[in-house]
């Protein structure tokens, strides 16, 4: 009840100041689910957020400095985030990502690990890639405008999901199809 009270409060001032449209939402599948997606803004989880069912059912995963003050941690919390020690086997973390799949809940991660602004490339984290391997859920690409200024705009397109098959314990194999996923997602830019 919390979150969607939140994100029914949230919409209409968030969408006034960052508006945006989002396309083939009917591809999200029912249950589990990776939710992968580019990441240039503190704005494209909100984006996602007002995007999917309001039903609370994510797990919504943050760099664990998002989650040093404790009013802010508590919010982070209810709404369905953890965090997560970037560079570091964050064992905890790990548990929690599977832990949200095995719940048959969406799973929101940016497999970029960071915020990625202009034209330059990072490569993809295996996270996001291992979850949907180990828990055999599919994964939903989803791009989201870079860019975004106040009251431009902005698209969120989400991709059809697709199921990634093969060896988790393939480090190589788990490399490769995090880049591809990455490929995918920027592949929406241009859809609509």
């Amino acid at each position: 009840m919390f979150y969607k009270n939140v994100l029914n409060f949230i919409n209409l001032p968030f969408r006034l100041f960052f508006p945006f449209k989002a396309y083939g939402v009917e591809n999200l599948p029912e249950g589990r689910v990776v939710v992968a997606g580019n990441h240039s803004s503190n704005a494209d989880v909100v984006m996602v957020l007002l995007s999917i069912p309001r039903d609370g059912k994510v797990g919504i995963i943050g760099k664990a400095e998002l989650f040093k003050i404790k009013p802010i941690a508590w919010f982070l919390e209810k709404m369905g985030a953890f965090g997560v020690n970037r560079g570091t086997n964050d064992v905890g973390a790990v548990k929690k990502c599977l832990g949200t799949l095995k719940d048959e809940k969406r799973l929101i991660i940016f497999p970029e690990g960071t915020r990625v602004k202009g034209e330059e490339a990072i490569e993809a984290k295996n996270g996001a890639a291992l979850f949907a391997m180990k828990t055999k859920s599919p994964v939903l690409p989803v791009y989201i405008t870079k860019g975004k200024k106040l009251f431009r705009k902005s698209k969120v397109i989400f991709g059809q999901p697709y199921y990634i098959e093969g060896n988790s314990r393939d480090g190589e194999l788990v490399t490769q199809k995090a880049n591809e996923m990455m490929e995918i997602i920027y592949g929406l830019e241009s859809k609509y």
